[in-house]
């Protein structure tokens, strides 16, 4: 089946404090859901823990640090259907953080992913062993930006940005339509010729490739 983005949801704090993060997220169904969660905390030396969403918890796909830029993605075969919590565990943690849960039907998860963490102007990665019918989620983060700061996958093509959070720092992103294509460049740019970036990009297959995996419950009280 073909793939489809869903539904999203955002969150985007100053410092969570001795609270953790938790909000109602909506999985739309559709079959052969997938969710995945982009979280990024700045200024954060410790690793990011495993969130949750309707209780079970959510794989990582990988995690790293950047000049203070602590991102993290997380993946969740077959997700509970409908209206449930995410929760990120964030008690005593006193940075900035933004969250985005992005859901989709008829996929089999994480494909391949890239990053260049060198600061520059129209900083750009490329992914390279893309599966046909997937799609790309890309994003930037820098120091400095404007309100026209942008992702384009492949170059010269501009995507709709559907984050830009303040963290202190900035943290922005977007996703690709389905592409046919076995590689793809991510671009950021920053919003203005003087603003240098980092950036990312995940891929997210479409079904067929990966078997779901077996979920973990947890509850919390």
């Amino acid at each position: 089946m073909a793939l489809v983005k869903t539904n999203q949801g955002f969150y985007a704090g100053g410092t969570p404090g001795n609270s953790n993060i938790s909000f109602n997220f909506n999985n739309l169904g559709g079959g052969d859901e997938f969710l995945m969660a982009l979280v990024m905390f700045k200024n954060r030396t410790s690793a990011i823990s495993q969130p949750t969403y309707g209780g079970d918890v959510m794989n990582q796909f990988f995690q790293y640090n950047n000049n203070n830029f602590r991102v993290a993605v997380f993946g969740l075969l077959n997700p509970s259907s409908g209206v449930n919590q995410f929760f990120q565990a964030a008690s005593g943690q006193w940075n900035p953080v933004s969250v985005t849960l992005t859901s989709f039907s008829g996929s089999s998860g994480f494909g391949v992913r890239n990053q260049n963490l060198t600061n520059a102007v129209n900083n750009t990665t490329t992914l390279t062993g893309l599966t046909t019918g997937s799609m790309i989620q890309g994003y930037g983060m820098a120091t400095n930006t404007t309100a026209n700061a942008r992702i384009q996958i492949p170059t010269g093509t501009t995507r709709t940005r559907e984050w830009r959070h303040n963290v202190t720092d900035w943290f922005w992103g977007a996703t690709s339509p389905v592409l046919s294509v076995s590689s793809s460049t991510v671009r950021s740019y920053g919003g203005a010729s003087w603003t240098q970036s980092r950036t990312g990009g995940i891929e997210i297959k479409a079904s067929g490739s990966t078997p779901p995996t077996r979920r973990r419950r947890i509850i919390i009280n």
